[in-house]
């Protein structure tokens, strides 16, 4: 994975479907989460364990095959799918002011589209914790 600054000037469309997958989250968080999104018309598929075997091109086409699941934990992550960055940064903003426990997020690339979610979530997880090794104030955030 590599990380790259959101530009809030950058409003060039993605030619992804304009979609969030959301995970991982407690029915008392999702309540908040999803009154949020609709008050803000975001799109969103609420993926569930059965689907952690599925491709993010699968989940956010809604063109899915039976995979089996992978396992992983009930680790809150937003996927971004088809956000200008001026987009991105909008919806970032707003989700700062929720009452919610910070998210992994992570948005779709012509590379991550082909892994599995679960897969993705796994590899989010690893690498936030390495970054919370070498950077401890990020810690305070989940």
């Amino acid at each position: 994975m590599t990380f790259q600054k959101v530009d809030p000037m950058n409003n060039r469309p993605s030619e992804d479907p304009k979609v969030l997958l959301i995970y991982g989250y407690t029915n008392g968080e999702l309540d908040s989460l999803i009154s949020f999104l609709n008050m803000h018309n975001h799109e969103y598929i609420l993926v569930s364990s059965e689907q952690t075997g599925l491709t993010l091109e699968e989940l956010i086409t809604q063109k899915s095959v039976q995979q089996d699941p992978v396992p992983i934990p009930l680790q809150r992550t937003i996927v971004i799918s088809g956000y200008s960055q001026q987009e991105l940064h909008m919806f970032l903003q707003n989700l700062k002011t929720l009452n919610v426990h910070r998210p992994i997020m992570a948005t779709v690339t012509p590379t991550s589209k082909k892994w599995a979610f679960g897969n993705l979530v796994k590899e989010l997880m690893l690498e936030h914790a390495q970054m919370s090794k070498q950077h401890p104030s990020l810690k305070k955030n989940n």
